[in-house]
């Protein structure tokens, strides 16, 4: 071969080393980035020639980047994604689903299910305790029935239990009000995912059209970014589209074993939103069933340990109107208000003409002890009562209801946890980038870059010793 063809072989040589370079320098740029996957430049051998009797390379150039990246593992982790998602926003839930209820829970004589809840301590007195001061403050008055003080403080008593049945209500009303907003704000953020996936898509095709398949590293590697923010909002099945120049669709299941799909190449089907009961895609507004990801953990949480409590709150507060109006002479508490929200005392509810006994006799205590005796009786649905037990049982039981799903949630969410910091830990293995082993081959490639560079320069010398000659 002619030194000119020697140098043009070698200033090809010097355009791979250069790639290889960037390539190194971009994978030690992106060393703390977890959804970057590893770069190699690839070396294509441009084969030999014969002349005469001796066979001469023709050198090497420049290929497309190879970036490691793992299907398989890519997609479980799509998968797994949804499920870590939809556990940890069940588990922040429940936390503060048990600071709403704010009841006192003895871990010492419940470690067993309680285990890793913290804060669960109210600042102010539980329902069972403003019970117990209620029911309390009326077998004072049975002692003494004609002291005024003693029918003041009752009547506070009773006003304080109201005022915080209402304002547990009013809490947990609010709470599922925050709920409902970050189920819109998280479709909104789905909906701009699917069109950044969409754009990528068009993108990518429009560089593999030309380059060929996988070229377009940097933005399968955006768009795989995408994919999993948005398996973090629901599960999703992304799919490769054959003979699309490495386009994808995007299928939502419909909770019937059809799966919906709202993205397939450059073209967006729809949009989510929340309709107030359901997650809905698209102008016919297809009801939508993902099991897993950040928004259906909302939906379920607020249509079930939520509304739960909701109607538990509800019933403990009807109970008590009609228990106790049920034994006092006229109404203690306003008839019109039987849940949590409403419950309050009858307005013509005084100290001076609260009525101790259903008889004329200014010492007799008939109707405060009927009152008290309410602290122990044992209620049940199956006989027509909004409750079963007693009230404090009733609480007790709703808060062990309400603190063992924020144990089980909070086991959930750890077992999630390790799940996903074990498919990171695949995915590194991968493409993951090593920066001592980047840093030796960026010096690799610097030395031949320089060896190179060397060889033109020495031949450079000679095609100018061979012109002079002349």
């Amino acid at each position: 071969m002619s030194l000119i063809g020697n140098i043009y072989n070698q200033t090809r040589a010097l355009s791979v080393h250069r790639g290889s370079i960037e390539a190194a320098g971009k994978n030690i740029a992106n060393v703390n980035n977890p959804e970057y996957a590893r770069q190699r430049m690839q070396v294509v051998d441009r084969g030999n020639i014969v002349i005469g009797d001796q066979v001469q390379s023709m050198g090497i150039e420049t290929g497309k980047f190879d970036s490691f990246r793992d299907a398989l593992i890519d997609g479980q982790i799509v998968r797994e994604t949804s499920q870590t998602e939809y556990a940890k926003a069940t588990d922040d839930m429940n936390r503060q689903l048990v600071g709403y209820w704010g009841e006192d829970i003895n871990r010492a004589s419940d470690a067993g299910s309680l285990d890793g809840i913290t804060d669960l301590d109210s600042s102010t007195l539980g329902l069972n305790e403003r019970l117990d001061s209620f029911f309390n403050s009326m077998s004072e008055l049975a002692a003494n029935p004609s002291e005024v003080a003693l029918r003041a403080v009752t009547l506070q008593e009773a006003e304080s239990l109201t005022v915080q049945l209402n304002d547990v209500a009013s809490n947990l009303s609010a709470f599922a009000t925050d709920i409902d907003q970050r189920l819109d704000n998280e479709l909104a953020v789905a909906n701009d995912i699917i069109d950044q996936i969409a754009a990528l898509n068009v993108e990518i095709a429009s560089i593999e059209m030309r380059s060929g398949d996988l070229t377009a590293v940097d933005l399968r590697d955006a768009r795989q970014q995408q994919v999993e923010k948005l398996s973090e909002i629901m599960d999703i099945e992304p799919a490769v589209i054959a003979d699309s120049f490495g386009q994808i669709s995007v299928s939502v299941d419909n909770g019937v074993g059809a799966p919906v799909t709202v993205l397939e190449r450059g073209v967006v089907n729809g949009e989510f939103s929340f309709n107030g009961t359901n997650i809905v895609f698209g102008t016919g507004a297809t009801v939508m069933g993902p099991s897993s990801g950040r928004a259906q953990a909302y939906l379920d949480f607020r249509d079930g340990g939520l509304a739960d409590l909701q109607t538990d709150l509800n019933n403990l507060a009807s109970q008590l109107v009609t228990s106790v109006n049920g034994a006092y002479p006229t109404d203690f508490f306003d008839p019109a208000g039987t849940t949590a929200a409403t419950i309050s005392l009858d307005a013509a509810l005084t100290p001076s003409p609260l009525a101790t006994s259903a008889t004329a006799n200014a010492g007799a205590n008939d109707v405060v002890q009927a009152i008290y005796a309410l602290r122990n009786t044992t209620f049940s649905t199956g006989g027509g009562d909004a409750i079963d037990g007693t009230f404090g049982d009733f609480v007790v039981n709703v808060t062990g209801r309400v603190a063992q799903a924020a144990a089980v949630a909070e086991q959930n969410s750890e077992n999630q946890d390790y799940i996903q910091t074990m498919l990171g830990n695949e995915r590194a293995k991968v493409g993951g980038v090593d920066l001592d082993e980047e840093a030796a081959d960026l010096l690799r490639f610097q030395r031949a870059y320089q060896a190179t560079s060397r060889v033109i320069s020495i031949m450079d010398e000679l095609l100018e010793e061979l012109v002079r000659s002349f």
